[in-house]
């Protein structure tokens, strides 16, 4: 799943983008962000790769200095639903209606 994150930074040189999710609330460096000298703008945008599918992220940029103690925070963002990634074991259905029909696996063990 990709993303992109657009941000309107404060005038430093050098960001930290840190990521979280809704399940694991720690903070995770995921990329430095250097601005570029030569850009008009001050709008920002970053494509971040390799999100997992239906996860609640929120991330922050804060300035890599110790002088400067702010971060912009984003709003809590959902990644699209997706497939699983692997077969799926005991696979179960039941008709609710005569439209309607719920599948159920059992949950993918995820590899850290």
């Amino acid at each position: 799943m990709t993303k992109n994150l657009s941000y309107f930074p404060p005038i430093e040189k050098i960001y930290q983008l840190d990521v979280r999710t809704a399940l694991d609330r720690y903070w995770r460096p995921i990329r430095r962000v250097e601005l570029d000298d030569n850009s008009n703008s001050l709008e920002r945008e970053i494509l971040l790769e390799k999100l997992e599918p239906n996860q609640l992220y929120q991330f922050r940029l804060r300035p890599s200095t110790e002088r400067v103690q702010y971060a912009t925070l984003s709003d809590w963002v959902r990644t699209p639903e997706a497939v699983p990634s692997q077969v799926v074991q005991n696979l179960r259905f039941r008709m609710l209606d005569d439209q309607h029909l719920l599948l159920e696996w059992d949950p993918i063990e995820r590899v850290f």
